[in-house]
């Protein structure tokens, strides 16, 4: 197909998260095959990333240089994009192949009904479940990629329902726990984009951006990993893979972690919040168990604009927000670090020569895990 302003385009029929076999032919010493990712088109209908590239330029791209032969191909490695269609330069007799690559997670429930809409949103959840867990849970596959703690905190239960989590859960939180601060705190992301442990990579991060003067192996974080909702997840995580597979040892695990991140809330409740210094839930004393200071994510949801003195005061890092914790669990033991696969489940092919796509699938990269039989203890 054609974009209306002449480019060639695949439509690889839905979006996906993965990369894109070229298979090229009767090319030259140094021809150039450039290859755009993307998920839609403008309202022109000119294809564009602008929905999800930031503004960054260039975007999920790749160029290759071919050698010059009958037939070569060429896969990118280490890389992943999002995308639907694929914007095609330099080449026309050629083959693509688009592959999906997530996190080995066997399908373990699904929902049906007689509302094609409801299972259609069924089918899209799970996609882009598949498309968001790549060894660890990001917020997308093309822009941010970043692992979000309250994220993958408010998904994490159903995520469970639709696939085999548990190890996938497991890795993560010990990530978690590696890169959790000495305060307690725990960071909005993991791997954590401010916790930078390189010396020379935290200078040079330091020089470009004051504001991560605060990162570092020593340091705390920076403003926005104070809040309620991501560091939360160090607790709620473990709570619900044990509610859904049933195993205490996740608890144990990561006991230390979800305590010291409650013990860090609880401090910083204890610091007072000079607006609300005159009201009764301060002076009777039920102020120590609100977090009402530092910064957390949600200002957005202010139904008007703030005072000028709130303002102030969110500069400053502080904002209004409530935390409730309960936890309980046996002392903690430690197990062996599960090990990571991948699965390639869904092959698209598009060859440009005949302008007719080829679909078929292929069996995953890795085995299955096996796992023990369920005991029933009561």
């Amino acid at each position: 197909m054609r974009d209306s302003d002449g480019n060639l385009i695949i439509d690889f029929g839905q979006n996906i998260a993965g990369f894109i076999k070229m298979t090229l032919r009767h090319t030259k010493p140094g021809q150039t095959v450039h290859l755009k990712h993307g998920e839609g088109f403008d309202p022109d209908g000119e294809f564009s990333t602008a929905n999800c590239d930031g503004g960054k330029r260039p975007f999920q791209e790749i160029t290759y240089i071919c050698k010059g032969s009958e037939v070569e191909e060429y896969t990118p490695h280490f890389t992943v994009f999002g995308f639907r269609y694929a914007l095609v330069e330099g080449i026309e007799d050629a083959d693509f192949e688009a592959i999906a690559v997530y996190s080995d997670m066997e399908e373990t429930g699904d929902f049906n009904c007689s509302n094609e809409l409801i299972n259609k949103l069924v089918k899209n959840a799970r996609w882009s479940q598949k498309g968001n867990f790549l060894d660890v849970p990001v917020d997308c596959p093309t822009r941010e990629r970043n692992a979000w703690t309250g994220d993958a905190m408010i998904y994490c239960r159903t995520a469970a329902y639709f696939m085999d989590v548990e190890r996938f859960f497991q890795k993560w939180l010990k990530d978690q726990t590696v890169e959790q601060y000495a305060s307690g705190k725990v960071g909005i992301t993991f791997p954590s984009t401010s916790s930078v442990h390189n010396p020379e990579e935290l200078r040079r991060v330091q020089a470009a951006n004051p504001a991560m003067a605060l990162a570092g192996p020593t340091g705390d974080g920076n403003i926005g990993e104070d809040s309620v909702g991501w560091g939360d997840s160090s607790v709620w995580i473990p709570c619900q893979m044990y509610l859904m597979y049933g195993d205490r040892e996740i608890i144990e695990e990561h006991y230390d972690t979800a305590k010291r991140w409650v013990e860090y809330s609880l401090r910083c409740m204890g610091e007072k919040n000079p607006l609300y210094a005159d009201k009764p839930w301060y002076k009777n004393g039920d102020g120590d168990y609100i977090y009402d200071t530092r910064f957390h994510y949600g200002e957005w949801n202010e139904p008007l604009p703030p005072a000028p003195e709130v303002i102030e005061l969110f500069a400053k890092g502080a904002q209004r927000r409530i935390l409730s914790h309960s936890w309980r669990s046996t002392a903690s033991r430690r197990w062996p670090r599960p090990t990571r696969s991948a699965a390639v489940t869904i092959w698209r092919t598009w060859p440009v020569s005949s302008g007719r796509p080829r679909t078929r699938s292929i069996m995953p990269r890795c085995p299955k895990k096996s796992k023990p039989p369920m005991t029933n203890t009561s």
